[in-house]
């Protein structure tokens, strides 16, 4: 498709609005978050800079959270003045449908769309990777004592106690496969302690590994030190809550998750929607600029205000519907997927229908 004039006009001033609402938009959050938290983190003896550092860190995320936001202001301040000047009649008369005006809009929306997907997936671990407050996280230790875990690989996990923190370890170990298959017998590992090594994964210590072949013979290995391959849990897996706030989770992270979650019988309603909000998120802006930008022309002219006010109220509106939808999905009342996207496809069809109802 041949990029025109006005769709070189209209892509300019969207971007412009765009870019400067995507930017100024999170400094709104972090107002509104260091107002809730100035006295914690006065009272934790937090300095001027290890705050700064830490809404460095958060940026990202607000950002996330700003696009759909400043798709909506570029939409609006884009096409209003062009309706109220009465430039979008001109470009009317020239035998432009109005639809394809939306075109660039629609566009730029889409590669927002894919950069917010990155975001959604880097920003969880800059959060992370620099806290607010790092010794909390860093230095901390959490402990679990006495639990049985099914791991990633079926085996049965049983513990008598876990101490995450600077030396991670495990002790009073036993390992057991929880159903036998042709190629692999059924094991049963014990072992006095265990030890997390980064890289290389959970080291048992003098114990000894019993393995019944499929003849019903026997085999038993005593061992000083042992790499077990399927013991692929990380220390944080292995606590009883998550470590992590679920929007320091990335979406792998949050599938994990729920699946451990699951194995284990509890509800996975507001980690699967957590999940599933990674791809609404980015598909919100699209709804909000198709919703929006046949809005914009559907009023008379001179009646801009109106439509801008209609528009935020439906964004308003979107935003109280994604929290409602949010609940009924962590409380398993819909499924994850359609709790997430539900907004987004409620307002994408509104704009479907207000599209094709707008003037030509």
């Amino acid at each position: 498709m041949r990029m025109r004039l006005v769709d070189r006009y209209l892509l300019g001033a969207f971007v412009r609005i765009f870019a400067l609402t995507a930017l100024t938009a999170p400094l709104l959050f972090v107002l509104a978050d260091l107002t809730e938290r100035l006295d914690a983190n006065l009272a934790l003896g937090r300095s001027a800079g290890d705050m700064l550092r830490g809404y460095a860190s958060q940026f990202p995320m607000y950002l996330t959270w700003s696009l759909p936001i400043a798709a909506l202001v570029a939409t609006l301040f884009t096409l209003q003045p062009l309706m109220r000047h009465g430039e979008i009649h001109a470009m009317l008369a020239s035998g432009i449908r109005v639809q394809r005006l939306f075109v660039p809009l629609l566009l730029c929306g889409a590669v927002a769309a894919l950069v917010d997907v990155v975001l959604l997936e880097a920003a969880p671990r800059i959060w992370r990777d620099a806290s607010l407050a790092p010794g909390e996280r860093r230095g901390g230790r959490a402990e679990r004592d006495a639990f049985a875990y099914l791991t990633d690989a079926g085996e049965i996990l049983s513990v008598q106690r876990l101490e995450v923190g600077a030396r991670t370890r495990m002790y009073g170990i036993a390992l057991r496969s929880a159903t036998p298959t042709a190629s692999r017998p059924i094991q049963y590992v014990v072992a006095r302690e265990a030890r997390y090594i980064e890289g290389r994964g959970w080291e048992l210590r003098d114990g000894n590994l019993w393995s019944l072949l499929g003849n019903g013979e026997q085999v038993s290995v005593s061992f000083t030190r042992l790499v077990h391959p399927s013991l692929t849990e990380r220390p944080m897996d292995l606590l009883d809550a998550p470590a992590l706030a679920l929007d320091e989770m990335t979406f792998g992270e949050l599938g994990r998750l729920a699946e451990r979650m699951e194995r284990s019988g509890a509800p996975t309603g507001v980690p699967r929607t957590k999940q599933w909000e990674r791809i609404a998120i980015p598909l919100t802006i699209l709804a909000i600029i198709l919703f929006a930008a046949p809005l914009s022309t559907v009023v008379g002219r001179g009646e801009g205000q109106l439509g801008v006010a209609l528009a935020l109220v439906c964004t308003i509106f979107y935003l109280a519907l994604l929290r409602t939808t949010e609940g009924l999905g962590a409380a398993g009342i819909l499924p994850a997927g359609i709790a997430a996207s539900f907004p987004a496809i409620l307002f994408g069809g509104g704009g479907v229908l207000l599209l094709r109802r707008a003037r030509t």
